[in-house]
């Protein structure tokens, strides 16, 4: 006879039990608005920065104009702004992945610490067990992750 539980299906530690269905809708909830925020912070953060970096290097090297110079610094701040945007959007990622907001701090190396945070894996917020990246229950204890 063939189990009724998938391959990769973990048993719960002994006195750790399911969740209260109550309780794991409200993380499925708090999941979905971090990821929402995420969203809204870092798409906008990277498209400044992109924007920032084109005006920053379509002006001359010494700006002999006023003109010339708004655009630089207006630029700059674009890429600072948007460096901030896709960090604040990071902070929001980490935490939706039940990790501690510092990791979205890997902001400071703008795509490449999107890529890094997107490969680590998600920890669960009931029990804090580790879970993969794919993952959308704990093994452990079958809260959402």
């Amino acid at each position: 006879m063939a189990s009724p539980f998938p391959h990769d299906y973990v048993p719960p530690a002994p006195g750790a039990g399911t969740i209260d269905p109550a309780r794991a809708a409200a993380a499925r909830q708090r999941i979905r608005n971090l990821n929402l925020l995420s969203f809204a912070f870092a798409i906008p953060g990277i498209a400044a920065q992109a924007v920032g970096r084109v005006m920053l290097t379509t002006v001359s090297e010494d700006p002999q104009t006023l003109d010339e110079a708004g655009k630089a610094l207006a630029g700059a701040g674009l890429t600072l702004g948007g460096a901030a945007f896709l960090i604040i959007g990071l902070c929001f990622y980490a935490r939706m992945k039940g990790r501690s907001w510092a990791f979205g701090l890997l902001g400071f190396l703008s795509c490449i610490g999107l890529l890094i945070l997107a490969v680590l894996g998600k920890k669960c917020g009931f029990c804090g067990s580790d879970a993969p990246r794919s993952a959308t229950e704990c093994g452990r204890c079958r809260g959402p992750v």
